[in-house]
């Protein structure tokens, strides 16, 4: 089935590409006024690196498709979600092509063609992401924080906690699904966050799926009680805006107190990273101290 996909893709490439090029000049605004050599170059690099890959299976014809300079060109005239967007066009008038052409294992096809391009999707948002996101500047903006707060707690001895709030099943929607739809839950657990936490509270985006939460002048059992606050409206999605693309949520809580479970703001971070990795050891739904990472029992 590979082989004949990634040969009907091949022999009607030019077609389908060309008329890709037209017909999203036409539907979607961000494409408008953008020559069409520009966007017949960018569907041409994405047919050829999924065209590759259906042929051989190997992940690194996608990663080159998704890097190519005609793709980056795009990206740099639009939008990430547009161009997204624009290629998911490219893959439905793809899966036309093959419903007329081979009939017979259409259905097989199809979801081949699918699960191809959403890798391509995923890879393209990645690389756009690399790019425009400056290298480690999450994590170092949660660095700052927790050596800020720390040195605070200490001053006036007062109790600090970080949570690692993750949204269980993030990477698999993302591989998946796309994009839409893994960020879509990220947005339903930061809703979430917010509204169990207090406007005090800092809250920052990492990458991966996964919030940090320092809850300042707060101790380990009110800690405790917030994540497991965080976990339940997650679950029941109570209180927040439902998305038609997310039916099933979930979050896995890593908790650290300071300078309960560590002296200094690197070793806190750590503590939180290895309580929230046992929770997803666990099956995910679940929170876990730092003080627990023996036994694995969630906080009550």
């Amino acid at each position: 089935m590979s082989a004949d996909l990634a040969a009907l893709l091949a022999e009607e490439r030019d077609r389908l590409v060309e008329g890709w090029a037209r017909s999203l000049g036409r539907h979607l605004p961000a494409f408008s006024h953008r020559p069409v050599h520009d966007l017949d170059a960018a569907g041409g690099a994405a047919m050829d690196g999924l065209t590759r890959y259906l042929r051989t299976g190997d992940p690194v014809a996608l990663r080159a498709a998704a890097g190519s300079e005609a793709v980056l060109h795009l990206l740099r005239e639009a939008d990430l979600p547009d161009v997204l967007q624009g290629l998911t066009a490219l893959r439905e008038q793809a899966a036309r092509l093959l419903a007329h052409r081979l009939a017979s294992a259409a259905e097989g096809g199809y979801a081949r063609l699918v699960a191809a391009f959403d890798l391509l999707l995923v890879e393209v948002a990645r690389q756009a992401q690399e790019r425009r996101r400056p290298s480690g500047e999450p994590a170092a903006e949660l660095e700052r924080h927790l050596a800020a707060e720390a040195r605070r707690a200490l001053r006036f001895r007062r109790p600090l906690a970080l949570l690692l709030v993750h949204v269980d099943g993030y990477e698999e929607r993302w591989r998946l699904y796309g994009a839409a739809v893994a960020e879509a839950a990220l947005g339903m657990v930061n809703e979430v966050v917010t509204r169990h936490t207090r406007e005090v509270d800092i809250r920052l985006p990492l990458e991966g799926g996964t919030l940090a939460v320092l809850l300042l002048e707060t101790d380990l059992g009110r800690a405790g009680r917030v994540a497991e606050r965080i976990r339940t409206a997650a679950e029941s999605q109570e209180g927040v805006t439902r998305s038609p693309l997310v039916e099933h949520l979930t979050v896995s809580v890593g908790l650290a107190a300071f300078p309960l479970h560590a002296d200094h703001p690197a070793a806190l971070l750590a503590a939180a990273q290895d309580s929230l990795l046992r929770a997803r050891r666990l099956g995910g739904n679940t929170v876990v101290s730092a003080g627990e990472l023996r036994s694995g029992e969630p906080v009550a």
